[in-house]
């Protein structure tokens, strides 16, 4: 205490022998401490990284450094050897270190400190303090240079330890080996620390997963809940804890840390954007506390640290997922391939798609690197060119290709069929991120089909001979038969002959018009039809059977969608057989499918560029499942009740595209169907 009665803070009193001017400038600091802290807060901000630092923050020890450049000015006024506030300024200089100051700027905080001091002791007598202001000039270099060299120092070691944890996580191949590295930095960077532990978050419990000096705790598979013992706590709590005397302390509960007599317990959670990921600690077996360098240091480390290790847990969950969908994706019976968006850089393939297409897989970089991949057009032979493969159609359009059929030359030099499925990996919202494809190979199912119609094509032939024969003399039986009993048995088995027959010969009709299609050779002769008569004979072939099975079928000749001529007056270029063919086939379908009591209409569209016809029934419907197979060969409905050979569509499709025109089918279950074809109108056709 000063004459005065004064009590200094920080304990220190001015000795007796101070002269009694000397107290003034101590009291002028403390009275004005509030302005100069306030001025200086205002000029620092100023410096680029206090621009967005909080009060708290900003301020952090700078009250305290002001009350003991106080108390050094003194000190040096008297004569006496000034107390360095190193621990202030080691703080001071973490504090600046942790928040992005470079020295300069540390620097120059204590600068403007300076010139706010100046000018407040200014306001009062100058003259009178000159001598004083020697002092504060000399206690506020001592205040820097102490900042400085424990700033330098802290800036050094923090960065060798940074620089290790940066090494480390570049070099190291596994979550392991990282963790044990980590530990190995934690130890050598802090001489106190003889034991470090990272402990990692597994749903509501930490498991130690790496130790140094506490190695049964990993081999006994240590672990705690969320809030339990001193690892639970500050996971629990989010911040960090110390503890003195760790070996007594009823916090712990490893019995390790007992039995090694830990004293000094220091630990911080390891968190990253928010999230806990886990807990690291450090003990020493000779000291009771850490100090404070020690302390910012070691969370310093562990941030850095935190986030390499879980750059390490998400690439080992990757590569976990990558092995995982890899043997998956290997153990298919399809070939499938990935390629990652836009670009179509193939990024997996697995071993049936190398098998199929019997060489390597093309490791392509880009859509049109697809060009490597030897595809051709079925129909016609064209190559497939990059844009037009199922995978690129999916990366570039966004489309599900379903079935696309490719011919390829393999890599030892064979020709395959492939039949291409591909979609496209959307995110979260919706952005195509990748697409994938899925083939097999129906190389011997397409030889197999192709040989099949190769026989049924010369066996239908070759039947035509004895079976127009069997119908010949079965008809002039039948015509032939006598009255009374004997002749009626005969005409029963007589007409049961020629109905099969019939049967046979339609059948083998279907055949030879299939191969025909098949083979790019059927044969139309295109003259003018009026349009009325060939729909009025289509149906009144049918309508008998129809008003058997009580089914009502009716015929519609609309107007021309364009407001033109009536299709009544109508005419088309078209083969009259063949387009009445494909009327037999959709009506004669219809009324097999349509139940009593049902209706069946037969309508004429008049376009601009086409003619429409198409033959609605009130049956059941079609499952949207079965639509897409409707026109291939030889495929019947599992659900359909009544029977057919599978050839009807599949030749009425052949039918109507050697027209030039297209056909197709609108259905929904309960709801009936529309089957529609459409034929081109000529220019002449247009006209009249």
């Amino acid at each position: 205490m000063d004459p005065r009665g004064k009590t200094y803070p920080q304990g220190q009193d001015l000795p007796p022998e101070q002269e009694p001017g000397s107290f003034r400038l101590s009291e002028l600091l403390q009275a004005r401490r509030d302005a100069i802290l306030g001025e200086w807060e205002h000029a620092v901000r100023e410096l680029r990284p206090a621009k967005s630092l909080p009060h708290p923050a900003l301020m952090d020890h700078i009250p305290d450094l002001l009350t003991q450049i106080a108390v050094m000015a003194d000190q040096l006024a008297s004569g006496r050897t000034p107390t360095i506030p190193h621990q202030t300024a080691e703080s001071h200089a973490y504090e600046r270190l942790e928040v992005g100051y470079d020295l300069t700027e540390v620097v120059a905080e204590y600068a403007v400190l300076r010139d706010t001091i100046l000018h407040h002791l200014a306001k009062e007598q100058p003259s009178a303090l000159q001598e004083e202001l020697r002092f504060v000039h000399r206690a506020i270099d001592r205040a820097v240079s102490a900042s400085v060299e424990r700033y330098t120092k802290a800036r050094e070691r923090t960065l060798a330890g940074l620089n290790r944890i940066a090494t480390v996580s570049f070099e190291s191949r596994s979550l392991e080996e990282l963790l044990d590295r980590l530990l190995r930095v934690f130890i050598e960077t802090t001489p106190a620390a003889d034991t470090a532990v990272i402990l990692l978050r597994e749903g509501a419990r930490l498991r130690v997963r790496a130790t140094a000096g506490l190695e049964e705790e990993l081999q006994q598979g240590f672990s705690l809940a969320i809030g339990e013992g001193f690892a639970g706590r500050i996971a629990a709590e989010h911040r960090p804890l110390q503890l003195r005397s760790a070996a007594t302390d009823p916090q712990v509960k490893s019995p390790v840390i007992h039995q090694r007599g830990v004293k000094a317990l220091y630990g911080v959670p390891l968190m990253e954007q928010g999230e806990l990921v886990g807990v690291a600690h450090m003990g020493s077996l000779t000291a009771h506390e850490f100090s404070h360098e020690d302390q910012r240091l070691f969370e310093v480390l562990a941030r850095r640290a935190t986030s390499a290790i879980t750059y390490h847990m998400l690439r080992q969950q990757l590569e976990q997922k990558n092995a995982l969908l890899t043997a998956m994706v290997d153990q298919l019976p399809a070939g499938v391939i990935l390629a990652e968006a836009p670009s179509g850089r193939l990024l997996l393939g697995n071993e049936q798609a190398a098998k199929i297409w019997r060489h390597p897989l093309i490791r392509s970089g880009c859509i049109e690197q697809y060009r490597a991949w030897k595809g051709f057009h079925p129909e016609d032979g064209r190559p497939l060119e990059p844009g037009d493969w199922a995978l690129a159609r999916a990366l570039v359009h966004g489309e599900i290709v379903l079935d696309q059929e490719v011919r390829i030359l393999r890599g030892d030099g064979t020709w395959g069929v492939i039949l291409n499925n591909a979609a496209p990996v959307r995110d979260a919202e919706g952005h195509i991120i990748a697409g994938i494809v899925a083939f097999v190979d129906i190389t011997e199912l397409r030889q197999a089909v192709q040989s099949r119609d190769d026989v049924l094509a010369v066996v239908s032939h070759d039947l035509r001979s004895p079976l127009g024969a069997i119908l010949l003399n079965a008809t002039t039986l039948l015509r032939g038969a006598e009255p009374g009993e004997a002749g009626a048995r005969l005409r029963r088995k007589c007409g049961l002959i020629v109905r099969s027959a019939e049967r046979m010969s339609r059948l083998i009709d279907d055949l030879v018009d299939l191969a025909s299609i098949r083979g790019g050779q059927l044969s139309i002769t295109l003259r003018p039809e009026p349009v009325p008569e060939l729909v009025h004979e289509a149906v009144y072939s049918f309508e008998a059977t129809a008003e058997e099975r009580k089914v009502h079928l009716e015929t519609r000749l609309g107007a021309d969608a364009e407001g033109g001529p009536e299709t009544a007056r109508l005419t088309i270029r078209c083969d009259r057989d063949r387009i009445l063919q494909v009327f037999s086939n959709l009506i004669g379908n219809a009324l097999q499918v349509t139940p009593p009591g049902g209706r069946i209409t037969v309508q004429v569209e008049a376009r601009p560029d086409e003619v429409v016809f198409s033959i609605t029934d009130t049956g059941p419907g079609i499952a949207p499942e079965e639509l897409p197979h409707l026109f291939k060969r030889y495929w019947r409905s599992s659900k359909a009740e009544y029977k057919g050979h599978g050839l009807g569509l599949a030749i009425a499709q052949g039918l109507v595209e050697a027209h030039g025109g297209r056909i197709g089918v609108e259905s929904q279950p309960g709801r009936g169907s529309t089957f529609f074809f459409t034929l081109p109108r000529t220019p002449a056709e247009t006209a009249a």
